[in-house]
């Protein structure tokens, strides 16, 4: 705690907080979409409950992150480590490429967006490992980028097979960078260390 300043607490109480209403504001929209006559009324209760616990917890002078992770996990958000934000709010992207994926010059976000990092319509400004840059944006169906030509030669480029992984990281607010996990080159050596032990 010596490390952190009066301000970064508050800053963080804040941003806090922010989240706190953000997650109410979701789980009554989903509390409307329930409250139809067919709707699940166990759900409905179950959303109200995390509400009136959120609000208590914003009342009180220790409030807890628990039941946020536990509200968003039952609205359906997938806890996954490969998508996360930094302190300064910018986003990094880990995604596991599939041969559907090749085959078709898609790169898809659909964890990313399901925990709320990127969105429909998002625009997206990219730099690839060999300068070239590209404005493309996420589009459905597919929550994938739309431009599929220059997808199509990254993979080829940076010989993307099936299984490997790919990071998307944000530099500044809409401007990112796309590369892959392991080079071609460290690909190899990986691939020959494995032969030399066999």
């Amino acid at each position: 705690m010596a490390n952190i300043s009066v301000n970064e607490i508050r800053s963080r109480a804040h941003y806090f907080q922010e989240i706190q209403g953000e997650v109410i504001s979701m789980l009554l929209e989903k509390i409307k979409e329930e409250s139809s006559p067919d709707g699940n009324m166990d759900i409905v209760s179950a959303y109200a409950n995390h509400v009136r616990i959120i609000r208590e917890d914003m009342h009180s002078s220790g409030p807890s992150s628990d039941h946020l992770v536990a509200a968003t996990t039952d609205m359906g958000w997938e806890d996954d480590s490969r998508t996360m934000t930094s302190t300064d709010g910018l986003r990094s992207i880990e995604v596991e490429v599939s041969q559907g994926m090749i085959n078709q010059n898609l790169l898809t976000l659909t964890d990313a967006k399901k925990q709320r990092l990127v969105r429909d319509g998002e625009q997206f400004q990219i730099t690839l490992p060999d300068g070239t840059n590209f404005e493309t944006e996420l589009c459905q169906p597919g929550n994938k980028l739309r431009e599929r030509g220059i997808i199509r030669q990254f993979y080829a480029d940076n010989e993307v097979n099936d299984g490997d992984r790919i990071s998307l990281k944000e530099t500044k607010r809409g401007h990112w960078t796309l590369s892959p996990k392991e080079t071609p080159e460290e690909k190899e050596s990986s691939i020959n260390l494995l032969r030399s032990v066999v």
